[in-house]
């Protein structure tokens, strides 16, 4: 079982998860889209919302 990632330090920003990993972080995802590259399978790219929403 995979352990989740605590996004809350990363409010407001795009973050790219490789696995189970946070690889790249910012406020502009044109800042980090060459981050992309290091992950080996394929990367989760999710903008962090800043209000608190329940997503199934």
């Amino acid at each position: 079982m995979m352990e989740e990632i605590d996004f809350s330090a990363y409010v407001g920003e795009w973050v790219i998860t490789c696995g189970n990993k946070v690889i790249a972080h910012a406020k502009d995802l044109s800042v980090i889209r060459e981050d992309i590259k290091k992950c080996r399978t394929t990367p989760t790219i999710t903008r962090v919302p800043q209000e608190e929403i329940l997503i199934f």
